[in-house]
């Protein structure tokens, strides 16, 4: 039986909770300046109270970047936030109320926020709570969507990974899995099918100059990584024999729709709506109980888990597809070539507005200046012993829990190990950030 998105993200924010919200000394007090504007001369018979009433002028039915003004904590569940949207040049101000979940959320008086709300006749404001709205905490902050549902298994892996790009880039497994998305693209985008074909195709591949740097920094052979990609000739062929020339029939735990048209390979978004950006292997027009419609396809070479990771990527992509564009996209296709099984993953609320909670949690994370603080604020680790000592990160998480804990230790020399932690993070990534000593 496998977890709920929702479930597994509530886990991982109750592991990594952030300091507790604290309220602010100020009181809430609307900005009411705009009222010197109001004209108040006696030869009119009417006040026009819109002017100060600005609550529905401005619209939380659609993302709006607003700045946080003021902010109170009315009771442990709800939180009130003043928000005058970042892109007037009016003194317009409205009110939102927080409640549920996102009470959780690090957020500060001048945060800028991208919100989407509910307008509440019974509260008399805007409302955003479990079922309804939405929060993007610094919107201008693009994670990616691996990295947000990455951290499902491990937010600090998470973190470590957008400090320090490219420390994982020797996996053999993941040189492997780049090259059989590029296969796979190819082919659809040829629109091939014959074994001499494909075989071709696998020639350009291996032969470019992009695969053998790759495959040197892996130490992979060109033997092997040939005979692997050819490997799935026949599983890539069952694939388009199944679900894009259906001539034969899906099996009983897969899709039973029909890809009609490859409309993109690797659309890059960078989406500040929602404060992600990621790549979408295939983006493809289906036909399903007689709905047509454009959803995105994820491609997975390994086995068919269908870990939350995997659902919860498929979802951030069809959050932006349905963002970006005049259509709802609800859905997107997770393809399990190794097995031949394609399944449509559904999105609703609460799936959207956990990802994008765990989104800001890390967020919260990211944004920090290292350069002003002598630890850099971590999750912890999971100490989950196969994982970590796999991890491409494990020196530096290790660095980084040796520089903090010897902060801690009064018979350990802090200059001395606190060079070694730094030594290690610029040995890993020199042009990285590195933890100021």
């Amino acid at each position: 039986m496998f977890m709920s998105i929702s479930q597994e993200v509530a886990a991982v924010l109750s592991a990594t909770k952030s300091p507790i919200l604290s309220s602010p000394s100020k009181k809430l007090i609307p900005d009411l300046s705009f009222i010197s504007k109001i004209n108040f001369d006696d030869d009119d018979e009417e006040w026009n109270f819109l002017q100060i009433d600005n609550l529905q002028k401005l619209d939380l039915t659609r993302f709006n970047k607003c700045e946080i003004l003021n902010m109170e904590t009315i009771t442990g569940s709800q939180l009130k936030l003043c928000l005058k949207p970042c892109d007037s040049t009016e003194n317009t101000t409205t009110w939102c109320l927080v409640m549920g979940s996102w009470v959780h959320t690090q957020l500060n008086v001048g945060d800028i926020i991208n919100i989407k709300a509910e307008y509440s006749n019974e509260y008399q404001s805007w409302i955003v709570d479990n079922s309804r709205g939405l929060i993007v905490f610094q919107p201008d902050i693009l994670v990616s969507g691996t990295s947000v549902v990455g951290a499902l298994f491990c937010m600090r892996k998470s973190i470590l990974s957008d400090l320090f790009k490219g420390v994982d880039s020797g996996s053999s497994i993941m040189v492997l899995g780049i090259l059989l998305h590029e296969f796979l693209q190819e082919v659809l985008k040829g629109n091939l099918r014959t074994d001499s074909e494909l075989r071709k195709v696998i020639e350009s591949l291996i032969s470019s100059q992009d695969t053998i740097l790759m495959l040197y920094g892996s130490l992979m052979s060109l033997e092997d990584t040939k005979a692997e990609l050819t490997s799935f000739i026949p599983r890539i062929q069952n694939f388009l024999a199944t679900y894009v020339d259906s001539k034969k029939p899906p099996g009983k735990s897969t899709w039973d729709g029909q890809i009609v048209k490859v409309q993109d390979i690797e659309e890059n978004i960078w989406l500040p709506n929602l404060g992600i950006k990621g790549k979408v292997d295939v983006t493809v027009k289906v036909r399903s109980r007689n709905v047509v419609k454009t959803l995105p396809l994820e491609l997975k070479t390994g086995r068919a888990s269908r870990s939350a990771e995997h659902r919860g990527q498929v979802i951030l992509y069809a959050m932006m597809m349905s963002e970006m564009g005049d259509q709802a996209v609800d859905s997107g296709l997770l393809l399990y070539l190794r097995e031949n099984i394609l399944e449509e993953v559904r999105s609703g609320h609460p799936e959207k507005r956990d990802l994008l909670m765990l989104r800001n949690q890390l967020v919260y994370y990211l944004k920090q200046d290292v350069k002003s603080v002598d630890v850099p604020y971590l999750p912890p680790p999971i100490n989950h012993h196969s994982a970590c000592s796999k991890c491409p990160y494990l020196y530096l998480c290790s660095a980084a829990l040796r520089f903090a804990w010897s902060f801690k230790r009064p018979d350990i020399n802090p200059n001395k190990s606190a060079m070694f932690g730094l030594w290690i993070l610029r040995l890993e990534s020199p042009g990285a950030i590195a933890f100021p000593i």
